[in-house]
C-alpha cells in the first residue's frame, strides 16, 4: 500500500511539474516571433501560488504587438513583480480561459521598467526599434541600480569592519549640577 502511495506521489510530482515546461532563451528576435502578444502593463494586484507562478491582474498601458485589447487583464509569470510596476511583457494569448490571459511563464518574457518610462518616447519607431529603445532602457536603469547597489554595499562593509568611529555616549544633561 506504501508502495502504491509512493508511486502516485511520485507520478503526480512529474506531472505537475512537466506541465509547466519553461523554455530557453534563443534571442530576442525569436522571442519576438514566437509571442503572439507583445505589451506593456501595469500591475494592479499580485497573487502568488505554492507552483512557482504568479497571477498577476493588470492593465494594458500599449500594445506593441498583437490583438490585446484596452483593459484589464491577467498575466501569468514565473517573474513576481509588485503592485504598481510597469512590465514589458512577450506573453501568449491562453486560448483555453475566457477573457483576457496571457502567459509569460519564463522570466525573460518580463522586462520592468523604470518609473519614469515614458510610451510616448515609442512613437514613430517599429517595433523592434521600440523593443530595441526598451531594452537599451532597462540597461541603463541597471547599470545605474547596481552602481547604487555598489556604493551602499561599501559603505555597508566598512561599517560591519569596525572602521567606524567609537561615539562615546556621556548620559543626557538633566540641567541639575552634582557636588
Amino acid at each position: 500500500m506504501k508502495k502504491i502511495l509512493f508511486i502516485l506521489i511520485i507520478s503526480g510530482s512529474i506531472i505537475t511539474g512537466s506541465a509547466l515546461q519553461l523554455g530557453i532563451f534563443s534571442g530576442w528576435n525569436k522571442l519576438v516571433e514566437d509571442s503572439s502578444d507583445i505589451m506593456i502593463v501595469s500591475i494592479l494586484q499580485c497573487s502568488y501560488s505554492p507552483n512557482g507562478v504568479g497571477d498577476s491582474d493588470a492593465t494594458v498601458i500599449s500594445v506593441l504587438k498583437g490583438n490585446v485589447k484596452p483593459g484589464p487583464l491577467l498575466v501569468r509569470s514565473t517573474f513576481f513583480p509588485y503592485q504598481g510596476e510597469c512590465l514589458l511583457i512577450f506573453a501568449n494569448h491562453e486560448g483555453n480561459q475566457t477573457g483576457q490571459v496571457y502567459d509569460a511563464y519564463e522570466g525573460f518574457r518580463v522586462v520592468p521598467l523604470n518609473r519614469s518610462f515614458r510610451t510616448n518616447e515609442l512613437a514613430g519607431k517599429l517595433l523592434n526599434e521600440q523593443i530595441q529603445f526598451i531594452l537599451n532602457s532597462r540597461l541603463k536603469d541597471l547599470d545605474e541600480e547596481l552602481a547604487r547597489d555598489n556604493e551602499e554595499k561599501i559603505r555597508l562593509g566598512t561599517a560591519m569592519s569596525n572602521n567606524v568611529p567609537q561615539v562615546i555616549s556621556k548620559p543626557p544633561s538633566t540641567g541639575v549640577k552634582s557636588f
